[in-house]
């Protein structure tokens, strides 16, 4: 019986997908205009941010039905001593 490899697959991701950044960056970098930066920075932030948002607007809808799904004593006390019981802007920003 073969089974996937999920932490080899997810290394290579990261590996391949990091080689396509330094190979698009090397491309862009032969230019003498220095523009090319900003706009890699600015597209990077638009590219990642909105998800990032978006995520934490869906958690904080659906907490209360994560902690209720928390009660369960199927979960160790580890998963409940890691999700706080009350969540607040500071512990949000601090997870940022």
């Amino acid at each position: 019986d073969r089974t996937l490899n999920g932490q080899a697959a997810v290394e290579l991701f990261f590996v391949l997908s990091g080689c396509v950044l330094a190979l698009s960056l090397q491309t862009a970098s032969g230019t003498a205009d220095r523009s090319w930066i900003k706009a890699f920075y600015v597209k990077r932030f638009f590219r990642i941010y909105p998800a990032l948002w978006v995520s934490i607007a869906l958690t904080l809808c659906l907490w209360p039905l994560i902690r209720m799904g928390l009660a369960s004593p199927a979960y160790s006390t580890w998963a409940l001593d890691a999700y706080p019981s009350e969540i607040t802007a500071r512990s949000v920003m601090l997870s940022l």
